[in-house]
């Protein structure tokens, strides 16, 4: 995948995480703390992504970090 197709996809999944704030309830009423904070609309805990509980959101993002070809492993020769 050439980087400009992977940074589209990137900035597209951002969006979608924001977007899916809005419908999480755990994130309606969020209190701001220094456990959490929001950096560019997206929530931090400790410094690492908040991804809101949206079974579809989370499988995407499994998906991505583990089916495309340079996230695996060639495999093992004999």
């Amino acid at each position: 995948m050439e980087p400009q197709t992977q940074a589209s996809e990137s900035l597209e999944l951002l969006q979608q995480i924001r977007n899916t704030y809005r419908n999480d309830p755990t994130f309606k009423n969020m209190q701001l703390t220094s456990q959490y904070v929001m950096e560019d609309g997206v929530y931090l805990h400790q410094g690492r992504m908040v991804i809101p509980a949206s079974e579809d959101l989370r499988k995407h993002i499994i998906s991505e970090a583990h089916d495309p070809p340079h996230a695996g492993h060639g495999g093992r020769k004999k």
